[in-house]
């Protein structure tokens, strides 16, 4: 039989064999939990990379479309401002060839109309010539005199109306104001020449 010494003796040896068992099985639980914990988390971090990336992804593909509108707006913009530009120098140069042809008939105009002109003084400076050729008094002297006037400033208009075809716009108004001025003054001198004939 088993002494009862030896019985309390087996039964503590049991006991602490059982703590043992226990405290084993609680350990290997704990690793257990803790690699379930371990995989847990890497499924979480594994996830929210993956969320990440695909947040990543779609903001990316929103930049590239942003982008490629941009570029879009930016080309029609382009596109826009040359087809302006075109159009402006387009119509600036209509606008200068419309300018450059009131010009020069402007120019055409004001000379056929000065030498129309200086052909009626010049006629009537040789009707007037006609009428004194064989006047030989000294009023008739003066008034020759007057002619030979009369006839330089019109050959002096006529070389001026020659280089009036090389004035630039900016000179024609002064040309014109100077032209009008000799016109007048020669009627003006064969009014009184005719007056005193």
């Amino acid at each position: 039989m088993l002494h009862p010494k030896s019985c309390g003796l087996i039964l503590t040896f049991l006991v602490a064999a059982g703590c043992q068992k226990s405290a084993n099985e609680e350990r290997a639980e704990a690793v257990k939990a803790q690699q379930e914990a371990d995989r847990e988390a890497e499924e979480a971090a594994r996830e929210r990379r993956s969320e990440v990336a695909d947040a990543n992804l779609e903001a990316a593909r929103k930049i590239a479309d942003a982008q490629k509108e941009a570029r879009e707006k930016t080309g029609e913009a382009v596109k826009d401002e040359v087809g302006k530009v075109v159009d402006a120098q387009d119509e600036a140069r209509d606008e200068a060839r419309d300018a450059s042809e009131a010009f020069q008939k402007a120019r055409i105009d004001l000379r056929k109309s000065v030498e129309k002109e200086l052909d009626a003084i010049d006629e009537r400076t040789a009707e007037l010539r006609k009428k004194i050729e064989k006047d030989t008094s000294p009023a008739a002297n003066g008034t020759r005199t007057n002619l030979i006037t009369v006839e330089k400033d019109s050959k002096t208009v006529r070389e001026d109306l020659k280089s009036f075809e090389e004035a630039t716009a900016r000179s024609i108004e002064q040309f014109r104001v100077k032209l009008e001025k000799s016109l007048s003054s020669m009627k003006q001198r064969l009014e009184r020449i005719d007056d005193a004939v």
